[in-house]
């Protein structure tokens, strides 16, 4: 074994070895075991797995990135298995990791056609990746996680579910211009309406900059129908939340551009005394 210094350099590249097969070993048993305790402890050590996992590249990316959408587009998977999956989406979430960016829908997939790269058009997430190691000879499949994560958050039976995919949509709408433009695409108010807890932090990250004016529009049309639905408590709720109010105070004054946004935010003022005071 060569030995640089203190360090085992071929040890190292065993170590990213033996976390790459165990990756690929536990996806393999939650695509073809039928066992549901074994799907349960795959899907676990595969959570775990890539949420620590570091040199992540090409051919892996690629089978990490089908494993994770073919099981949250199940509607029927096993409770056990989506939570695990959904809290590896929200970890990878907060970091801002590649992943993320290449289960979105609109991923903007560029061909250099001399050097045979795809690039992923997240500025945020610069990655170059051979078409030949990444696709293979199929065409790059267009993913689409947030329209699965709006489902979910809507349809699940289980609050915990509905809960943690708020949560995730939240952390894509916080990230970056794509991230932010794939949650404004989705059905967000039917999305979050049931998830109270989330729903302001949500409506926070999608109309502060640098967001775009679609997902500012998005984020205040979402707050009008939560308003309207909830009543007074909602609306007392709203006014007392002061980064918010100051949020919309500054759209108000600013004039972003938008008359769209300008005439939501005067209808907000007007449905509440103290909103309309605070604007």
């Amino acid at each position: 074994m060569m030995m640089v210094g203190d360090a085992e350099v071929p040890e190292i590249h065993e170590n990213v070895q033996l976390q790459n097969n165990r990756i690929l070993t536990s996806l393999n048993h939650l695509k073809i075991n039928e066992a549901l305790l074994l799907r349960r402890r795959a899907a676990e050590i595969f959570s775990n797995s890539v949420a620590f996992a570091s040199d992540i590249h090409g051919y892996l990316q690629k089978k990490i990135v089908e494993g994770i959408y073919k099981i949250v587009k199940k509607y029927d998977e096993d409770l056990m298995v989506l939570s695990n999956i959904l809290t590896l989406l929200k970890d990878l979430a907060e970091k801002r990791s590649v992943l993320i960016h290449l289960l979105l829908p609109m991923v903007c997939l560029f061909l250099d056609v001399l050097g045979g790269y795809v690039y992923s058009g997240n500025r945020e997430c610069s990655l170059f990746l051979r078409i030949s190691d990444f696709c293979g000879n199929a065409l790059f499949p267009i993913l689409n996680i947030t329209k699965l994560l709006a489902y979910h958050a809507r349809n699940s039976s289980i609050h915990g579910i509905r809960d943690l995919c708020v949560q995730i949509l939240g952390d894509f709408a916080s990230c970056c211009f794509k991230c932010q433009k794939s949650v404004a695409k989705t059905t967000t108010s039917v999305t979050i309406l049931e998830s109270e807890g989330q729903m302001i932090n949500v409506i926070k990250k999608l109309i502060t900059p640098p967001s775009t004016n679609e997902a500012i529009f998005n984020g205040l049309t979402v707050l009008h129908e939560w308003m309207n639905i909830g009543g007074f408590d909602i609306c007392d709720t709203v006014a007392n939340d002061n980064v918010l109010m100051t949020r919309l105070l500054q759209i108000f004054d600013n004039d972003e551009g938008n008359d769209e946004i300008i005439r939501i935010v005067g209808f907000l003022a007007f449905s509440h005394d103290l909103i309309a005071k605070k604007i």
